[in-house]
């Protein structure tokens, strides 16, 4: 399942010679440092499917236009800047890679509305007061804070721990009502386990290229 993401990430980084020796690195900031600093300025990469492959379900799932977003873990994604163009107008992008959010903000600036923060994942708690967003948005985040080697029908005790604390902060930041969602190529039978830490009330969707091919899964989480 793992292999698929760092697929990915070969396919992305062949040419900058940035693969880490060790796959758990992918969760670490000083990797995504390291990449963000030696990149190109207009790089930029999505995982698992682009704006347009999910403007329907978005559409669906982030209904309020006016709502506010947060996106953890955006990187260099254009999901943020494709959502505020189409009409999502209050979307605060955050990432733990100081060199990214610097390279993101100028690049979208002038897009009144689309915010970029540094932010911990784990520590959200020190930015952000309890319910304050309407929804978050985690596409390719989960699955990187994942990639170390692990038993994906078993994980260790330290591993559910660690993602527990990461939906906890999560679900501290919405309000009532509020929308986590979550994109990923990862089962229900071996995903679900995480995103049900934090008490939400858990609805999978099975998301499909145009074309067919590879699936995916949305992961709406709604809090209670």
């Amino acid at each position: 399942m793992a292999e698929f993401f760092f697929a990915q990430l070969r396919a992305h980084m062949s040419a900058l010679d940035l693969l880490p020796e060790d796959n758990a690195s992918y969760a670490t900031q000083e990797y995504w440092e390291s990449r963000y600093i030696q990149e190109q300025e207009d790089a930029t990469f999505d995982w698992f499917k682009g704006f347009d492959e999910l403007r329907e379900p978005l559409e669906q799932v982030l209904s309020n236009r006016s709502g506010r977003i947060l996106h953890l873990g955006c990187g260099n994604s254009r999901l943020g800047e494709d959502m505020h163009r189409a009409g999502w107008t209050d979307i605060v992008n955050v990432d733990f890679s100081p060199k990214v959010i610097e390279t993101m903000a100028t690049r979208c600036a002038g897009l009144d509305g689309l915010h970029w923060l540094v932010a911990d994942v784990f520590k959200l708690d020190e930015v952000f007061d309890a319910e304050t967003f309407d929804y978050a948005i985690d596409k390719g985040t989960l699955d990187a804070l994942l990639t170390r080697k692990h038993d994906p029908w078993n994980p260790p005790a330290d591993l559910c721990a660690e993602i527990e604390r990461y939906m906890a902060q999560v679900a501290r930041c919405l309000r009532r009502g509020g929308v986590f969602l979550h994109i990923t190529f990862a089962q229900p039978h071996f995903r679900r386990r995480f995103v049900e830490t934090a008490g939400l009330q858990i609805e999978t969707r099975v998301l499909t290229g145009k074309d067919g091919g590879f699936e995916y899964f949305a992961y709406v989480c709604v809090k209670q």
